[in-house]
């Protein structure tokens, strides 16, 4: 890899986005984290000259401009002014100016857009090694829940123990920690080398052993999903994918019963899907469990819609308005990142947030249909990814990582429409038009 200004941008700007609390300072009352000083330093150092944008970048830009302001000024006016409701506030600018400095810095360079998968996937690769180190050792690192003695004090006095060999990353608990590696799994699909095969389909394989260990049956699910539909996609393609991902599905079914092997007998250790799905299905039917707590607080959460017209409750606002009026789960977390956004920002924001994923999934199909290739597949498939995997979380809104998507999109589209307008001008007329 060439060593230069841009790839020093786009190393930085990924790492912070990806490992975004690497390092924390307490500073005037702030914490001042990795990514929250490496963005502005990145926005600085990316060009501001004769800055032209395309349909799909300002369309992109006045949906966050609509989304922050409309904070803002319910903040302001109805919510009142809180620390909570300023830092993610904060983090959706910081995410716009995410999406703002990937995109210029990738332009219209295939190559560099493949350099910036690269780099995302070793930092993935760096993520899954702490994962499995915390497995085998159960030691964690110091964001984890696993390092809060609050938590572990209160698990012991209610389950009598606690299971220490589980995955969390960089992340907070393992449903996060699952949840970030299922998102970046498609990219293991995109062959960036011939030498990183064995790499990928190690990773991907991997990313499933961390989601049974953890427990985490929606993101299994998820990932058993983006193969089908992989597949499925590119079922035209015999040799080139069909080898590769049938190897993936049967390694990846191996290793899956292997694991369950290598867990404990006993059956709070034991895992299996089909066992976990039907378990899920008893627990709403007696009305307990997760299941059933998560469905009581989405009926409670849309009733808070529309009692509020569809207007929102405002940032931030959703604990505090489940602390006043509880719902009936008990539970005061959204769990669901799309409930998240209408029921914090109203229906507005929420329409135009999921016109905007709308039109970069047409927009990968459309590339897909007339050039076939590997990027407008996964990226497509991310999307469908976001949409289930999102609903792991407790919260998924602070979520940096989720940015990378719509910013390799819209790189990708540039991408396209630059050869397309490169290759249409040669030949006398254009292929195709994104725009």
């Amino acid at each position: 890899m060439k060593v230069s200004k841009r790839n020093i941008c786009l190393i930085v700007l990924l790492a912070a986005m990806i490992i975004p609390s690497l390092f924390k300072v307490y500073v005037a009352g702030l914490y001042l984290t990795f990514y929250r000083l490496a963005v502005p330093i990145i926005l600085l150092a990316c060009s501001m000259k004769n800055i032209k944008f395309s349909i799909i970048e300002s369309q992109c830009l006045i949906t966050f401009i609509i989304w922050i302001l409309y904070g803002f000024f319910f903040m302001i006016l109805i919510t009142g002014v809180s620390k909570g409701a300023l830092k993610e506030l904060t983090g959706l600018i910081l995410g716009a100016v995410d999406i703002y400095c990937l995109i210029r810095i990738i332009g219209t360079s295939n190559r560099r857009l493949f350099l910036a998968i690269n780099i995302i996937k070793v930092f993935v690769v760096l993520c899954i090694l702490i994962g499995f180190m915390e497995i085998i050792t159960g030691i964690h690192l110091d964001g984890s829940f696993y390092n809060n003695q609050d938590f572990i004090s209160a698990q012991i006095a209610r389950y009598g123990t606690i299971n220490m060999n589980l995955a969390t990353g960089f992340q907070y608990n393992v449903n996060d920690f699952s949840s970030f590696l299922t998102f970046m799994a498609p990219l293991f699909a995109i062959r960036t080398s011939q030498k990183g095969r064995f790499i990928d389909l190690m990773a991907l394989v991997s990313i499933m052993i961390i989601c049974v260990r953890n427990r985490s049956t929606l993101c299994i699910l998820t990932l058993l999903i983006c193969i089908f539909l992989f597949v499925l996609k590119q079922r035209k393609n015999l040799l080139k994918n069909y080898i590769f991902f049938c190897l993936v599905i049967i390694l990846i079914g191996t290793i899956y019963i292997a694991s369950i092997q290598m867990c404990n007998s006993s059956s709070e250790n034991h895992f299996s899907l089909i066992a976990d799905l039907h378990n899920h299905l008893k627990n709403y039917q007696t009305h307990q469990g997760s299941s059933f707590n998560r469905i009581m607080l989405y009926i409670d959460t849309w009733t808070a819609v529309i009692d509020t017209k569809f207007l929102g409750i405002g940032p931030n606002y959703f604990v505090k308005y489940f602390t006043i009026h509880p719902s009936v789960s008990g539970l005061v977390n959204p769990h669901n990142f799309w409930l998240e956004i209408l029921s914090q920002y109203g229906i507005v924001v929420f329409i135009l947030y999921i016109f905007l994923l709308v039109t970069l999934y047409t927009k990968m199909i459309k590339i897909f249909k007339y050039k076939g290739n590997m990027e407008a597949v996964v990226f497509s498939i991310m999307f469908v990814d976001y949409i289930i995997v999102s609903l792991e979380s407790s919260s998924f809104i602070n979520y940096t990582y989720q940015w990378i998507l719509i910013a390799l999109s819209i790189a990708f589209i540039h991408i396209n429409q630059w050869e397309n307008k490169v290759h249409g001008t040669k030949s006398g007329h254009f292929i195709y038009n994104l725009y």
